[in-house]
C-alpha cells in the first residue's frame, strides 16, 4: 500500500504545472486602507488584516506584495502621500499598535522613524496623517497625545494635546490647507495657521460627547470654502484602535462649514436615515459637492441582512443615493462586475461581506474610487458603478 501511494502522488504530481498562476488578491483575508496617489490616479495601496500590504501601478489590475520585512499592514496601515513622489509614510503594524516607517524612494524601500509614542501608550501609535503640500510635516497619534513632526519624522516635539481618558483618544482626522491645519479627535477640533507650530482648540457646539464621538473626519475646500464632514459612534467604541467593523454602532453624520459654530446633522439625506450606516467619508481635492460615505446598507435577501455599501451626494451632503442597486433580488445587481464576489460566483456572495472596510477617492477626479471589504477590493472609473478590481485577472 505504501508503494501505491507513492507511485499515485507522483503520478499526480507530474500533472501539474510547475508554474503558479496569480489570479488576484482576494479569498484569503480581508483588505483596508486603500490610498490613491495624486501624481499617478492609476497608483494604488492597500493593506490586509493577514498583514500584507499591496501596490498595484494599473488600479488594480495586477498587484505587487510589499516584502514583510519592510512593511506589514492593517486598518490603520493607510500610505500617506506628500507633494513629493518619492517621499511617502505610513504606519507599520506591530503587536496591538503601529510604528511609523518612511520611504524616500517611491515606495520601493521603507524605513522605520522617530516613534514619539510614549510609555503610556506602550510605545504604539494608532494613526498618521502627512501633509500633502509638503513633505516634512506629518501628526501622529497614540493612545492619548498627538504630536507633530517638521522634519520628515526626524523629531518630535512635545505632544500638542493630551486627552488621558481611560479608553484612549481617537485621532480622526486632519485637514491640511498650507499653512492651515485642522485637527479632529474623537471629542475636539484643534486649530493651527502656522504650519501647526501653534494649536488652538475650536469651539463647536452641535455634538454631544456623552452620546457620541466622532470616528471619522474630512475636510475639503473649493472657492474659497472650506467645509468639514465627520461621522459618529457610540462613545464606548471609539478608542484607538476603532475601526470600520464598528459601523453597527453609527450615531450621525455631520457637516460644518468653516466658521461656524455648530456641527450639522445631514443624516437625513441617507437613503435609508434609520438602517444606512456609514462610517468612511470621502471627497476629491478641492470638491466640496461630490461627497461619497461607505459603510452597511440593509437589504432584503432571504431576510433583513446588512452588506457593504457606497453612499454618493453630488449637493454637498444634502442628499445621498447609494451606488449599488438596492433591490430585493441582488442578483440583478448590474452595476457590479464581480470576480472572486459577487452574486452567483463559487467563492462567496454579496451578502458575505458586510462592512466596507476602507475607501478612498482619486484626488483628482471624483469617480474614481476604490472600497474594501471582508474579501476584496472594488474599483470603479465612472460615476455610478462599481467593477472588481482582481475579475481583470481571472
Amino acid at each position: 500500500m505504501r508503494i501505491t501511494f507513492v507511485l499515485c502522488t507522483f503520478f499526480l504530481c507530474a500533472q501539474l504545472s510547475a508554474q503558479w498562476i496569480s489570479t488576484g488578491i482576494g479569498g484569503g483575508g480581508a483588505v483596508m486602507a486603500p490610498s490613491i496617489s495624486p501624481f499617478d490616479s492609476n497608483e494604488v495601496y492597500l493593506a490586509c488584516d493577514m498583514s500584507d500590504v499591496f501596490h498595484s501601478s494599473d488600479f488594480g489590475a495586477s498587484w505587487t506584495t510589499i516584502p514583510f520585512q519592510q512593511l506589514t499592514g492593517f486598518h490603520h496601515t493607510v500610505v500617506r502621500f506628500t507633494n513629493v513622489p518619492e517621499v511617502l509614510y505610513t504606519l507599520k503594524n506591530i503587536t496591538g499598535g503601529y510604528a511609523p516607517v518612511k520611504s524616500t524612494n517611491a515606495g520601493n524601500s521603507w524605513f522605520a522613524i522617530t516613534n514619539p509614542a510614549g510609555a503610556s501608550s506602550a510605545y504604539k501609535c494608532y494613526e498618521l496623517y502627512a501633509h500633502p503640500e509638503f513633505n516634512h510635516i506629518l501628526i501622529i497619534s497614540d493612545k492619548t497625545k498627538l504630536y507633530i513632526s517638521h522634519d520628515g519624522g526626524s523629531t518630535f516635539g512635545s505632544p500638542f494635546y493630551t486627552d488621558a481618558v481611560t479608553k484612549g483618544m481617537h485621532l480622526a482626522g486632519v485637514f491640511f490647507d498650507g499653512a492651515n491645519v485642522t485637527v479632529c479627535t474623537n471629542k475636539s477640533l484643534l486649530v493651527s495657521s502656522d504650519t501647526g507650530h501653534t494649536f488652538s482648540q475650536m469651539p463647536v457646539e452641535g455634538i454631544n460627547s456623552a452620546q457620541e464621538e466622532i470616528a471619522w473626519f474630512i475636510g475639503t475646500k473649493q472657492a474659497g470654502v472650506t467645509k468639514f464632514f465627520c461621522t459618529t459612534l457610540s462613545p464606548n467604541i471609539v478608542t484607538p484602535t476603532v475601526s470600520a467593523q464598528s459601523t453597527s454602532s453609527f450615531q450621525n453624520i455631520y457637516r460644518m462649514k468653516s466658521g461656524d459654530a455648530n456641527w450639522t446633522s445631514i443624516r437625513s439625506g441617507l437613503p435609508d436615515p434609520v438602517n444606512d450606516k456609514p462610517y468612511f467619508i470621502a471627497t476629491a481635492k478641492n470638491d466640496t459637492n461630490t461627497i461619497y460615505l461607505a459603510g452597511t446598507a440593509k437589504i432584503s435577501v432571504y431576510g433583513p441582512i446588512d452588506v457593504h455599501s457606497v453612499f454618493k451626494s453630488t449637493d454637498g451632503g444634502n442628499t445621498f443615493n447609494n451606488v449599488f442597486l438596492r433591490t430585493s433580488n441582488i442578483q440583478q445587481n448590474d452595476s457590479i462586475a464581480t470576480g472572486w464576489f459577487g452574486w452567483g460566483t463559487q467563492r462567496h456572495t454579496w451578502t458575505s461581506g458586510t462592512d466596507a472596510l476602507g475607501f478612498a477617492v482619486d484626488p483628482n477626479n471624483a469617480d474614481r474610487i476604490i472600497v474594501t471589504h471582508s474579501s476584496n477590493p472594488h474599483v470603479s472609473t465612472c460615476s455610478n458603478s462599481l467593477e472588481m478590481s482582481v475579475c481583470r485577472a481571472l
